[in-house]
């Protein structure tokens, strides 16, 4: 029988980014070095192109565990009423459910700032 090659959490995430590019988001992946600021801080910023709402996701591995710094974190950042999701493996229906329970996109009137 073939071996199943067994997916990286990178490789889910480049999967999740194509998901949510595709969906309208502008998406960055966070650089290990920005976690020296803050510890536990999600993998994922997606930015929902036209009204900028941010959605941060954390990417695990369908087994894969929080550290008990993402959990505070995210807590933290739930409660501050950001909009954070802990997405284990490649589920579109989990994806199309965190979406779709989104609030609805809203025109926003952005003034361009001079060039410095």
């Amino acid at each position: 029988m073939p071996r199943v090659k067994k997916l990286k959490e990178s490789d889910y995430q480049k999967l999740i980014m194509k998901f949510m590019e595709t969906n309208g988001f502008l998406v960055f992946k966070l650089p290990p070095s920005i976690y020296s600021s803050r510890k536990g801080l999600p993998d994922l910023v997606c930015i929902r192109r036209g009204d900028g709402l941010t959605v941060w996701l954390e990417v695990k591995t369908p087994t894969g565990r929080l550290s008990k710094s993402q959990e505070k974190l995210i807590a933290e950042m739930r409660e501050a009423g950001a909009h954070v999701h802990v997405v284990r493996g490649y589920d579109e229906a989990h994806l199309t459910e965190i979406l779709t329970n989104l609030p609805p996109a809203t025109k926003k009137n952005h003034q361009k700032t001079p060039q410095q």
